[in-house]
């Protein structure tokens, strides 16, 4: 089972220097009994780029703090990500506590990734304040990050048009081209009228239903688990044959929608769990997609076993109320 990679060397150096900041921002400030508070180490970052979301906790002194962690439970490609509100954190590194006084600050640093268009709003993140056999959970507030689109919008400036360049005569080359052209045409006037002479099999044959095309698909990428260094196309192609069911099946635009506008989308139609695990495939598949991410084959099962339990779960669903809406008799 492979972990999520540490912080980089120059990442952690630059979360230190943040968080030495805010250290410094934080003795000048006037805290309260219990105060929780979350910066974004950064004002821009591309779709799938790592960023950091420092969050500090003043208390007393002799209460403790506990912060919400990253999951370890399950392989690392798999696991769900610690939420972060609009974004998703993949690494934490908590620090040396800052006293002052009677009061004490505890701090940690996530690493996290935004996948939203545009802006991704980060928390609020909760902490838990434990002292004797109480415990008072406080949440921060949120801060919105900008997101870069991966290529250039409407309002882009085209760049100016390069300088012509000086060709030689193109008769021969427009001679050549004329009787090419004409053998060309002459061979797709043939293969036309050939075409139209026999009944078409493509036309006679229907497209599968939403079930057994999605499950077909599932099969197919079972037979070719990936190595890591080609999880990217595999987990494209499982992300489309999700959201191609998704989409034949429950009548959502999911190909048009993110991650989580689809998670919203669906919450009315299937069960919660069978959301949750769908969101979370469609989640790895898009950090390999935009981060990266290369999972082996062991964890492309484990993937692949998740996925083809969503569909299931969602084809059971969908029956029940077909069947619950036939008329009876």
């Amino acid at each position: 089972m492979r972990r999520p990679p540490a912080f980089p060397p120059a990442a952690l150096a630059d979360a230190l220097r943040a968080t030495g900041v805010l250290a410094l921002a934080l003795l000048t400030a006037a805290a309260s009994a219990q105060q929780v508070r979350l910066y974004v180490l950064a004002d821009t970052v591309a779709l799938g780029e790592a960023f950091e979301v420092a969050v500090a906790a003043d208390h007393p002194a002799g209460v403790q703090t506990v912060f919400p962690e990253v999951p370890r439970d399950r392989t690392a490609e798999a696991a769900p990500l610690l939420a972060l509100g609009g974004a998703e954190a993949t690494e934490a590194q908590r620090f040396a506590p800052i006293l002052r006084g009677e009061t004490r600050t505890d701090s940690v640093v996530y690493r996290a990734l935004a996948f939203a268009a545009d802006s991704a709003r980060v928390g609020p993140v909760e902490v838990a304040f434990v002292s004797g056999g109480d415990t008072t959970r406080v949440a921060s507030p949120s801060a919105l990050v900008r997101v870069r689109q991966l290529v250039p919008g409407p309002e882009a400036e085209p760049e100016p048009p390069a300088p012509p360049f000086p060709f030689p005569s193109t008769l021969p080359v427009w001679i050549a081209l004329g009787v090419a052209g004409v053998a060309v045409a002459a061979l797709a006037f043939w293969g036309i009228r050939r075409l139209l002479r026999r009944p078409s099999r493509e036309a006679s044959r229907p497209r599968p239903a939403p079930y057994p095309e999605a499950t077909s698909r599932l099969d197919a990428l079972a037979s070719d688990l990936p190595a890591p260094e080609a999880a990217q196309p595999w987990l494209v192609a499982l992300a489309d044959a999700l959201r191609t069911y998704v989409e034949r099946r429950l009548g959502v635009p999911a190909k048009e929608m993110t991650t989580r506008e689809l998670d919203v989308a669906l919450a009315s139609r299937i069960p919660d769990e069978t959301r949750r695990t769908l969101r979370n495939v469609l989640r790895v598949c898009d950090r390999g997609k935009f981060a990266d991410l290369r999972p082996g084959a062991e964890a492309a099962q484990e993937v692949l076993a998740s996925a083809r339990a969503a569909v299931e779960s969602a084809e059971a669903t969908v029956r029940e109320r077909e069947a619950a809406a036939a008329p009876e008799g």
